[in-house]
């Protein structure tokens, strides 16, 4: 099953510029919801985890059409936040 990635930095890292509370609700309300709903479609239909998530994007014709649409938007949603989470840091550098 897909899982939350452990995050860089603590989710009070980035105060000022995001607090706390938005942080946990982003990473453990919205990010694992996305997770939840894109694990359950994928166990729907029998899928063994053998590719990344961004593999798996790939490999949406091999869904029932009437799955593809919610598979996708649960996994944009999820590899939306990993971008996010990779793109900021708690230092000023820049993350890539």
């Amino acid at each position: 099953m897909y899982k939350l990635p452990t995050l860089l930095y603590s989710k009070e890292a980035l105060e000022p510029f995001i607090d706390t509370h938005t942080m946990g609700l982003h990473y453990h309300k919205h990010h694992q919801n996305y997770l939840n709903k894109l694990n359950e479609l994928l166990i729907k239909n029998d899928y063994d985890y053998r590719f990344s998530l961004t593999e798996l994007l790939f490999q949406i014709d091999n869904f029932p059409k009437k799955d593809q649409e919610n598979i996708l938007f649960n996994l944009g949603g999820a590899l939306n936040h990993n971008l996010y989470w990779k793109s900021m840091n708690s230092t000023r550098q820049k993350p890539f």
